[in-house]
This record gives structure tokens, C-alpha cells and sequence, in this order.
């Protein structure tokens, strides 16, 4: 359901932030690694450390709001 969202993210903010996206199921290193228990969960990186966990589906303003507190 996230997947869209990020997608119309990428369009807004594609030339200032990279968006991911991990399928944990077909990675579980990756879940195991980064402590993600429960799907959705977004990490926001900023110079290779996270910044912000958010778990649960957030809507499009949400997301950008949150990444450009961080730019």
C-alpha cells in the first residue's frame, strides 16, 4: 500500500533524496540488521546514520514533511 506513496514522493523530491525500497521477505538480513518489526517501517538515512523510524502507512504531505525537516 506504501508503495504508491513513496513513488509520488520520488516525483516530488527525486532530485534532492533517494527512496528505497526493501522487501524484507526476500531480504530478512535486512530487517534483522536495521530492528524492523512490523511493515511498513521507513527509515530515514542522513550521512549513512538514521534520522527517523516511522512505522505505519503515511500519507504523501507526511512523508515530505518529514524528509524536508531533515534535508
Amino acid at each position: 500500500m506504501i508503495a504508491p506513496v513513496l513513488t509520488e514522493v520520488d516525483k516530488e523530491l527525486g532530485n534532492d533524496v533517494i527512496i528505497s525500497k526493501v522487501n524484507v521477505d526476500h531480504n530478512p538480513m535486512v530487517s534483522v540488521k536495521n530492528g524492523i518489526m512490523s511493515i511498513p517501517t521507513l527509515k530515514l538515512f542522513k550521512n549513512g546514520k538514521v534520522v527517523q523510524t516511522i512505522v505505519g502507512l503515511q500519507s504523501k504531505s507526511q512523508l515530505v514533511n518529514m524528509i524536508i525537516n531533515h534535508l
